[in-house]
């Protein structure tokens, strides 16, 4: 019986002796993607199939365009607001250069791998053209395994650069190749894998999506240092450079109980059935005692911060119980997660604020009941949504908007609706981004069979920007409120970033005088501690300059984040 362990299997002498004299290495490459959950968790499987794993993470994650700036439109060139400043995501804006291409060959080489393994979504797919032909070329005796949202939604697209595709959850699809390798055998046949043999199509077949009790035994995804790059700027940093201990992702659950029309989350189930007849539960939980073993793990490694990143945070009675009750007390820590009014109600709300939450979103997405319902499928009301929104500033939960625009089913009229909606709201950050339709969706196949005209994109940019204005500040809300009655800057919508230019200076100099402050406590405070030092030393007639040996409160080594859930 095929099945995810967490840790090794037990072997005999012989095996044990084979697979440390057979180690095989493995090597995942990430674009535009600072913390790759889903890979780092892949790591840890590799290394417990007896693997040695490395992980490229190559360009940072990142968003920022000039003031005036039209950049490249469509996913690989992601536009979106933040508070009223156009920004272009990852590739648009810190595109790949020849130099980096060559250090990300390079580093390639230095590991020497067995395999290498490509995770993307489907904007990677305009790049990836472009950069694993050379890595293929270099490396033609290595095979390429492509996996991820965008493999999985069009894998003969990414075929055409890679030797297999990996479909759906890769768990048990890397531990099967890993294996194969350590053993030297061929993986042709490992489940999910879809590939050209002969000039005809394979598709392997596809194992069961996890169940609960799966999820629970997988090992914790690697955030550890060791055999971690990041290329970026024209430098290739080690682990040691760049991974943040601080804030620690986790998600808790997988899948989403919403059934929005423009996002891939809620259709796992459908794509499940189209790969093999079968469906995927739309929400498996994992147990509170592996999340918080896994959150000890990384309080220990230093994590001061946390992020769930459950596309909604679980919301089920009896878990949600045990975590209110367990987490003041094992954890501790400040959290983000992801709210929603449906799921979340005001009691729930208060009681998780009670236990450390400070940080979360309100996703509008539209101030239009009938775009949101009819177009999104969303089903929150405008009630819902300003009851939610206004007990969040009232606990003191910091929170920013999300908004959707470039929607072609979208008329002036829904626009302005929207826009005298959130003129309703509390002030808050807000981003309002570019709809992006990818296969699948049932919003791109409805736009494909309606053929909607869409309204112009400077009427559309227009009102984007009235909204997030409506939506800084007294001041700022009442000149929006002007700038439409006067019907002004309609021709030239990105001029009125220049309003946004006084809040954002204001946002930096806070934080800048935020950091200072904070350096010139932390320097008093170990002035006052290296005086309090001295005087204990002269107290007890010794050297002034010997260091006070101080109380160990635990395994100041840390621990590894692949440590076993037994």
């Amino acid at each position: 019986m095929f099945r995810i362990y967490l840790v090794r299997k037990s072997l005999s002498a012989k095996e044990d002796r084979w697979m440390a004299q057979n180690s095989e290495k493995i090597v995942f490459i990430v674009f535009y993607d600072n913390i790759g959950y889903g890979v780092r968790l892949l790591l840890s499987v590799a290394k417990a199939a007896g693997c040695e794993p490395h992980l490229i993470l190559f360009k940072r994650e990142t968003g920022y365009a000039p003031l005036l700036k039209r950049g490249k439109e469509g996913p690989d060139g992601y536009q979106f607001f933040y508070n009223g400043l156009l920004r272009d995501g990852d590739y648009a804006v810190d595109r790949i250069k020849d130099e980096e291409v060559e250090i990300l060959l390079d580093r390639i080489a230095a590991i020497s791998p067995s395999l290498i393994c490509l995770s993307a979504m489907s904007f990677a797919y305009e790049f990836c053209k472009e950069i694993f032909p050379n890595i293929k070329k270099r490396f033609a005796h290595i095979p390429i395994l492509s996996g991820g949202w965008g493999p999985t939604l069009e894998p003969q697209k990414f075929l055409e650069f890679s030797d297999y595709v990996a479909v759906l959850e890769g768990e048990k699809t890397v531990q099967y190749i890993c294996e194969a390798l350590c053993y030297g055998r061929d993986f042709d046949d490992a489940p999910n894998l879809v590939y050209n043999k002969n000039h005809q199509l394979v598709r392997n077949p596809v194992s069961p999506p996890l169940k609960e009790s799966d999820l629970d035994a997988l090992p914790f995804p690697d955030f550890g240092e060791e055999n971690k790059w990041l290329i970026t700027n024209y430098k290739c940093l080690s682990g040691k450079e760049f991974v943040n201990h601080k804030v620690y992702d986790i998600f808790s659950s997988r899948g989403c109980p919403m059934s929005c029309s423009y996002c891939m989350a809620s259709k796992y189930s459908n794509l499940y059935k189209s790969y093999s007849g079968d469906r995927c539960a739309k929400l498996r939980y994992r147990s509170i005692d592996v999340v918080f073993r896994e959150l000890k793990v990384a309080i220990r490694n230093g994590a001061t911060f946390i992020k769930f990143k459950d596309d909604v945070f679980p919301f089920h009675p009896k878990w949600l119980k045990e975590f209110l009750e367990r987490y003041p007390k094992e954890i501790g820590l400040p959290f983000f997660c992801y709210l929603n009014p449906i799921f979340h109600k005001p009691d729930c709300i208060r009681q998780l604020k009670a236990v450390g939450l400070s940080v979360t979103m309100a996703g509008i997405q539209s101030g239009s009941q009938e775009i949101r319902e009819r177009y999104f499928s969303r089903k929150e009301s405008k009630e819902q949504i300003v009851e939610f929104v206004r007990l969040l500033k009232d606990l003191d939960i910091q929170y920013a908007y999300h908004l959707i625009y470039r929607n072609p089913f979208e008329r002036e009229s829904h626009l302005k609706e929207s826009l005298e909606f959130v003129s309703q709201l509390p002030y808050s950050g807000v981003f309002i981004f570019m709809l992006v339709l990818f296969p699948g969706l049932p919003l791109k196949k409805r736009i494909e069979d309606e053929r909607p005209e869409p309204i112009a994109v400077l009427t559309s940019e227009w009102y984007a920007l009235l909204h997030s204005l409506s939506l800084q500040g007294p001041f700022y809300r009442t000149l929006a409120k002007m700038i439409y009655r006067l019907n002004i800057f309609r021709s030239h919508p990105k001029l009125m970033s220049g309003f946004f230019l006084v809040p954002l200076m204001k946002e930096f100099w806070t934080r800048f005088l935020g950091r200072y402050v904070r350096g010139t406590q932390s320097y008093f405070t170990q002035k006052s501690r290296c005086n309090q030092r001295q005087k204990n030393s002269n107290i007890i007639g010794k050297n002034p300059y010997t260091k006070i040996p101080e109380a160990n409160h635990g395994d100041s080594q840390g621990v590894s984040p692949m440590i076993s859930n037994c």
